[in-house]
């Protein structure tokens, strides 16, 4: 269904179709992807505009409607008289566009510096170790005898 054979047929199939956008043979070979998945045959068509992408979804989905196209595209098929229905007809989705990427990027950099911070926070309250003398003396309640002297930089020497 990727071969050149195939999107020559789509591209008849496209020019006979009223009103369809022009799709040249190049365009449907490059946006065609097709998977297998047991017995169904998942065909995703990407392209950049979405109109072209529902024409070539239509045309696909015609193309593979006809017996006499299945035959000639799908002869391991036809060897055991075997029918091949459209399940699911063809949906289009639009892709993201750059503001909305850049706007979920933006999005999930923020959620993640909010999640950052509140975890610092967190481990510093669970932390158990003693930072100053006066707290050591608190919790001890004894004085102490001896610390080690931080030098300017805030770093113990």
């Amino acid at each position: 269904m990727t071969s050149r054979g195939f999107a020559d047929e789509v591209t008849r199939e496209l020019a006979t179709a009223k009103q369809q956008p022009e799709v040249d043979v190049a365009t449907i070979m490059s946006a065609t992807r097709t998977k297998k998945t047991h017995r169904f045959i998942d065909v995703t068509i990407t392209t950049s505009t979405f109109e072209e992408g529902q024409a070539i979804a239509g045309s696909i989905s015609r193309i593979l409607s006809d017996p006499n196209h299945l035959a000639q595209y799908l002869q391991a098929l036809t060897a055991y008289n075997t029918k091949m229905p459209v399940v699911t007809p063809p949906v289009t989705h639009r892709a993201n566009t750059i503001p909305g990427l850049i706007s979920e990027i933006g999005l999930r950099t923020v959620i993640g510096l909010i999640v950052g911070i509140g975890l610092a926070f967190l481990v510093d309250y669970v932390d158990p170790s003693l930072r100053s003398r006066q707290e050591a003396e608190t919790l001890l309640q004894l004085p102490v005898l001896g610390e080690i002297p931080r030098t300017g930089r805030g770093v113990a020497a």
